[in-house]
């Protein structure tokens, strides 16, 4: 079944992220959108849709223009659920601030994963990709989300912050509660058990930020809050929980999707993987493109911040704007033949997966290294691995692509 959004109106009536088969295959939609109408207005989740790369990086240049603050949520949540999480110290995260707060905390944030800290964990990562493939290559089957996408990176950011191993569970199942407060879709129930499971992640990475603070380790975690109370203008205890809150969920949520996202593609036209497996691109060259043909963050919010216009569509202040990565990162204005999966294309880290400018994505760097570590060990170890299901399905979520498992299977030897 198709959906068919073939003119403006369609599209400003019926465009709906949430809508399933929008949600498992939004490309086809997404394309008819860049054609017809590359900026135009959704009744659903009344914004601006824009999905011309071009224009993407013209919002992302200007925060001026086309700021964060104040879009930290996609729908406020209702009353009961209000009332669970006033529990919080509620501060902007980084992803809906501007310069010059945005820049205030960006700064000490990055000591958390400073290139220093990264290259020191390559061996590390490296050793956990093996030892997540050890714990299941003699079964000849397994969920690849479950059994390697999102232990391992996991397991690595757990790792550079100073987490243990036993606190892995509890984070991921955590960071999933933020991440579908902030932009999922849920009934009430469920609403308020995912703000319940907000509250005990904020109760727990307070306390693992106090504890750093009279407490020095040799972990990602100290190096953030030193340099956060250290700066000139000090980041308060409120705003390194909710900074901490994004480095394990950036740090796992989005790399997990991304390596199961991949691996989808690689396994359903069994040619890619072959040629993958038979040395035909460099490892560098296969984690780019993967990171462009199907990005794990399908879009991220702006507004306007006076009256502008942006493609020739005028815009008005307040108004926001649904700026849809994915859509642009298969843009034939800037990447030739989009639609098809080509490591080592000249136009690939062009792509708009990490943002730009001011909200570059700070883990850039590790998410290249756990790509390149995670690829290189199942390539080696798994190279007959194939589908055990020929579908795959996300979560409902308006900005990430959130998989629900990918069945594999392999020869076992």
């Amino acid at each position: 079944m198709a959906i068919a959004l073939d003119s403006e109106l369609a599209l400003r009536a019926a465009f709906d992220p949430f809508e399933q088969l929008l949600v498992d295959n939004p490309f086809p939609i997404w394309a008819q959108a860049r054609e017809i109408a590359p900026v135009f207005y959704s009744d659903v989740i009344q914004a601006w849709v824009v999905t011309g790369h071009a224009l993407l990086e013209e919002i992302f240049r200007d925060p001026k223009r086309f700021p964060s603050g104040g879009l930290g949520v996609m729908t406020a949540p209702p009353p009961e659920v209000q009332e669970i999480l006033s529990a919080i110290d509620v501060v902007s995260p980084l992803r809906a601030s501007d310069p010059p707060d945005h820049t205030r905390q960006r700064r000490p944030t990055l000591a958390a994963v400073s290139p220093r800290r990264v290259a020191a964990l390559e061996p590390a990562i490296r050793r956990i990709a093996d030892e997540l493939i050890d714990s299941f290559i003699d079964d000849g089957a397994c969920d690849f989300y479950q059994a390697f996408a999102y232990p391992f990176p996991l397991r690595v950011v757990s790792g550079l912050l100073g987490f243990s191993r036993e606190d892995a569970e509890r984070l991921h199942y955590w960071a999933s509660c933020r991440v579908a407060l902030a932009w999922g879709r849920m009934d009430l129930e469920v609403w308020k058990q995912t703000a319940r499971g907000m509250v005990a992640f904020h109760d727990f990475v307070k306390a693992q930020v106090l504890d750093r603070r009279a407490n020095a380790r040799d972990d990602g975690l100290t190096d953030f809050v030193q340099s956060a109370l250290g700066a000139k203008d000090p980041m308060s205890i409120p705003e390194i929980v909710e900074q901490t809150f994004a480095l394990i969920t950036g740090g796992h949520e989005t790399t997990a999707n991304w390596l199961t996202l991949s691996m989808y593609h690689l396994l359903s036209h069994r040619e890619r993987w072959e040629a993958v497996c038979s040395g035909a691109y460099a490892t560098a060259e296969l984690v780019e493109e993967a990171l462009r043909y199907d990005s794990p963050v399908r879009a991220v919010w702006r507004r306007a911040g006076s009256d502008t216009s942006i493609g020739g569509v005028d815009i008005k202040e307040g108004d926001r704007l649904y700026c849809v990565n994915g859509a642009a990162n298969r843009d034939p204005a800037v990447f030739e033949n989009p639609d098809n999966f080509c490591p080592g294309r000249s136009q690939a880290r062009l792509h708009l997966t990490f943002g730009r400018a001011t909200h570059h994505c700070i883990g850039a760097s590790l998410s290249r290294l756990e790509g390149t570590a995670a690829f290189e060990a199942l390539i080696r170890r798994l190279p007959s691995v194939r589908l055990a299901s020929a579908e795959l399905h996300c979560e409902k979520n308006a900005t990430l692509r959130i998989t629900v498992g990918l069945p594999i299977q392999w020869d076992v030897t």
